[in-house]
């Protein structure tokens, strides 16, 4: 154990040790044959981060898996430690559960490890991998949209689904960072700045799927108005659903995921259209990218996660060029 109460494997390595699960529709499936979504877990503060789900029955992933998806979810880096109910957490561990998340800039290297990993399972159609996220989860899956396209020789995001996110970071959080000493969130003024999806907004290049409750009284639906309407300006392919609902969760269960799912379809008729023009002007869609990356083909769809680290040339720019050196060794299949 190293000062921080921590094991000293986990020391200084962004997603060293952040796990993963994988769902997979019941059944054999070809090669490439399935789409993908990956959801990372929500509940954080968007200063820290979290375990991954415990349930493999989550309902925000069985409804995509049942439509016919492989689903990843996973851990993001700055897990807190556990501390007594209903007290609040030492300033002092927030800090070393901050310093963790902000080295992974904010989970976006987790879900990059994870982004990899989704591609070297066989049956996953590598253009049709989407991202996905509720709450926290939802404003991390826009900032991963925003960036993704920085990965080298990797194929396009597909689309992005956000439920109550919150797109305005800085907004959101501002207030608390100010009342806290410098030395307990180390560079927490800038951090808010730069892990808001509203900051690179300009970055976002894939069809984005919005869904809110007007009366959400976690995150205020105004400001993802305000970041639709900021996408609408710069021109993005953008869908916003608004629900007369007053909760922060519930409405997303019942009314969000089924809208995404009808979304989903359209967006998935859209990729196999541009698949099949690829391929009549002789162009090869999965050649020009996964295939040029040198992504393994021989992993089997019935043992999924052969995974190898990911490499530094697969590196992620987030105000500096990052990239994960994680090997992921836990599977799971509905």
């Amino acid at each position: 154990m190293n000062q921080r109460g921590y094991t000293a494997t986990a020391a200084d390595r962004a997603a060293a040790e952040m796990k993963i699960r994988i769902y997979l529709p019941l059944g054999s499936h070809e090669k490439g044959s399935l789409p993908c979504v990956l959801v990372p877990p929500a509940g954080t503060t968007l200063l820290t981060g979290s375990e991954m789900d415990k349930d493999p029955a989550n309902p925000e992933h069985l409804p995509y898996v049942r439509a016919g998806f492989c689903v990843v979810t996973f851990s993001l880096d700055g897990v807190p430690m556990p501390w007594n109910d209903g007290q609040p957490v030492p300033l002092g561990l927030t800090r070393f559960a901050y310093m963790d998340f902000a080295r992974s800039y904010a989970g976006l290297i987790n879900f990059k490890t994870a982004w990899g990993v989704a591609q070297h399972i066989a049956a996953v159609d590598r253009n049709q991998i989407y991202v996905a996220g509720h709450s926290s989860a939802g404003t991390l899956a826009l900032l991963f949209s925003t960036h993704v396209n920085q990965i080298k020789h990797s194929p396009k995001l597909a689309g992005c689904i956000a439920y109550a996110p919150e797109c305005d970071v800085e907004a959101a959080l501002s207030e608390y960072v100010n009342s806290v000493a410098p030395q307990w969130l180390p560079g927490g003024k800038q951090f808010i700045v730069r892990s808001s999806p509203k900051t690179h907004a300009a970055g976002i290049e894939c069809p984005v799927f919005l869904f809110h409750s007007g009366g959400d009284q976690v995150t205020p639906f105004s400001r993802t108005q305000a970041f639709h309407d900021q996408l609408e300006t710069l021109g993005k392919d953008v869908t916003l659903v608004r629900s007369n609902g007053s909760d922060h969760y519930q409405t997303m269960i019942d009314e969000g995921i089924p809208a995404a799912l009808k979304w989903l379809a359209v967006q998935r008729t859209k990729v196999r259209k541009t698949e099949t023009t690829s391929k009549s002007d002789g162009t090869d869609v999965a050649a020009s990218s996964s295939t040029a990356a040198g992504w393994r083909d021989d992993v089997k769809s019935d043992n999924p996660v052969g995974i190898r680290p990911v490499r530094p040339q697969d590196h992620l720019k987030a105000g500096t060029n990052v990239f994960a050196r994680a090997t992921v060794t836990s599977g799971y299949s509905e």
